[in-house]
């Protein structure tokens, strides 16, 4: 809290926890992991009154599929894209679903990943994908977009693309950067889905150093569109590498973005089974309002690696954005509102 405040709060640094700007967590649980492993980085899609989501499967490192009629309790997971070992690109593992469906096809752009010493392509880039029922794809043989910028370094992360009817153009918003964690979003265009053109003042989206919960990196965006603004809904990453996520808006989902007054949105709770941070966001919305799917983790899978889980929140109202800049206070129940749950001491 020490660069929000004016730096009162002397050696302590703001940790949040929790939720803010009208979103709640549904339950106290994740709806998908446990016995599976690491599952992590999604999209959701709503057809009919029943849920689809495509998730990245750490264990079998590729990119599964399940149903859903409420958007919590689902479906035993399909493994509907493996790890495409005849594609150098893609041979390691497959990752980061997005899917869209047009033209009576489902579209899907995702992240092919190769170990470190192989460095054709990086180590990671976007491929492509067609379906006509979302589990059978096939895939196209290289990959649509590459790290080749000086801000890329070796990794591009997380594409999330969605279809402009009125301009009749995808729009397609990426994080790239390190391949740990990427370091900030990129935009980018296409007519077709496969031969995209970055845009030339990229990176569009950087963190800010002023907020300390995002002074990193910034990343693993969502963007959904109503007639005013482009909504990205982020992921912000601390100098102590503490996640959570935030939303701002454009007006042309490029430039002139405003972060939301009660940043971060949705945090992690102490003791919860998100309690070390929470991860990429994917928002819908449905008949119910605007609902969040996003990654969480509290504990290590073993050999330095989080296993990773998925979580839901909710959206109290229709409107994303408050009328106001008016103080607000986080979610945060009575019986967790204690000093450890909000500061960390510095050392």
């Amino acid at each position: 809290m020490a660069e929000e405040n004016g730096g009162n709060m002397g050696r302590y640094k703001y940790i949040p926890r929790n939720t803010a700007g009208g979103w709640e967590k549904e339950g106290s649980s994740p709806v998908i992991g446990g016995a599976l492993g690491t599952v992590f980085d999604c999209c959701v899609r709503e057809d009919n009154g029943e849920f689809r989501i495509w998730y990245s499967w750490r264990p079998a490192r590729g990119i599964a599929m399940a149903y859903s009629t409420d958007g919590i309790h689902w479906s035993l997971p399909q493994l509907v894209m493996p790890r495409q070992i005849n594609l150098s690109w893609a041979k390691d593992e497959v990752n980061r679903p997005c899917v869209l469906y047009r033209n009576g096809k489902y579209l899907m752009w995702f992240i092919g990943m190769v170990r470190p010493e192989d460095f054709e392509y990086g180590h990671t880039a976007v491929g492509y994908a067609e379906s006509m029922d979302g589990i059978h794809w096939d895939v196209y043989k290289e990959p649509v977009m590459v790290p080749e910028k000086p801000w890329e370094k070796s990794s591009l992360y997380c594409p999330h693309v969605i279809w402009d009817d009125k301009e009749s153009v995808y729009k397609m918003w990426y994080s790239g950067g390190e391949q740990y964690e990427c370091d900030c979003i990129g935009y980018a265009e296409s007519k077709d889905g496969i031969h995209w053109e970055k845009y030339g003042d990229n990176p569009v989206f950087t963190a800010d150093k002023s907020r300390f919960w995002e002074a990193l990196k910034t990343e693993a965006c969502c963007v959904i569109k109503d007639e005013e603004y482009y909504y990205m809904f982020y992921l912000g990453i601390s100098a102590d590498r503490m996640s959570a996520i935030g939303v701002a808006r454009s007006r042309d989902g490029i430039s002139g973005w405003e972060r939301h007054p009660d940043n971060p949105v949705i945090a992690g709770t102490d003791g919860g089974w998100d309690y070390m941070g929470v991860c990429k966001p994917f928002v819908l919305w449905t008949e119910e309002g605007y609902r969040m799917w996003y990654n969480g983790c509290n504990q290590s899978e073993g050999e330095g690696q989080i296993k990773e889980e998925i979580g839901v929140a909710r959206h109290k109202g229709h409107k994303l954005w408050p009328d106001s800049d008016g103080p607000r206070e986080r979610n945060i129940p009575d019986e967790e509102f204690v000093c450890r749950d909000l500061f960390l001491g510095c050392r």
